[in-house]
């Protein structure tokens, strides 16, 4: 009988094991958080803005009657569009601007008023973040309005630009610039009133802009 008692008791704690574990309350380990890591900033892409901005021209006109210099100032601005491809902190890009001015200069009966101009120029630029200092450089298109005894010629004319400035990331899509230019224009013949000559000018242009990054 002791060893059926023995027996009969190991058999109910072997089936009764299993039941009481099945009872107890499981823990489950907690997966680990994945960290979501925020892309980063690139200056990569096309983009399309406006800018505005002051320009102080240098002009001269020689003639076989003499010479005339001119020293004028004007409000300037319009658009420009171009597009950025960064490889590590440098950024290359290309840029086209159209621009119109309202600078202007007159001296001894002789006017002179730039109105239509433009660029085409390349720009290499080194990125701090959100932050970019970039040179630009390229060709630059103007048109020249001469006025002279109430008559008054269009030339086109053409030459080089040259210039800096610095532009932020405002937001992803938001670009924000200001930046300074200095254009030199080739020489160009004139004939007012029937006066020849040739006329020469440059350019030191400040802008502010402000662009729309795809």
């Amino acid at each position: 009988m002791r060893i059926s008692s023995l027996t009969l008791a190991s058999v109910l704690a072997l089936v009764a094991g299993p039941v009481l574990a099945a009872d107890l309350p499981m823990h489950e380990t907690a997966p680990a958080p994945i960290a979501v890591v925020a892309p980063a900033q690139t200056w990569t892409g096309a983009y399309l803005g406006a800018l505005l901005g002051y320009t102080w021209a240098n002009a001269s006109l020689n003639t076989d009657l003499g010479g005339v210099d001119l020293d004028g100032d004007g409000v300037d601005g319009g658009v420009f569009a171009g597009y950025n491809y960064q490889m590590g902190n440098f950024v290359v890009g290309a840029e086209v601007d159209a621009r119109y001015s309202d600078t202007h200069a007159s001296e001894a009966g002789l006017s002179l008023r730039q109105g239509w101009n433009g660029t085409i120029r390349g720009r290499v630029g080194y990125a701090m973040d959100r932050v970019m200092l970039f040179g630009t450089g390229g060709f630059a298109a103007t048109e020249l309005r001469a006025k002279f005894n109430g008559d008054k010629e269009n030339v086109g004319d053409y030459g080089w630009t040259v210039g800096g400035g610095v532009e932020a990331m405002v937001t992803d899509h938001i670009l924000a610039r200001v930046e300074y230019r200095y254009t030199d224009y080739a020489k160009q013949d004139v004939t007012v009133s029937g006066v020849r000559g040739h006329g020469d000018a440059d350019t030191n242009s400040v802008l502010a802009g402000i662009a729309y990054k795809f």
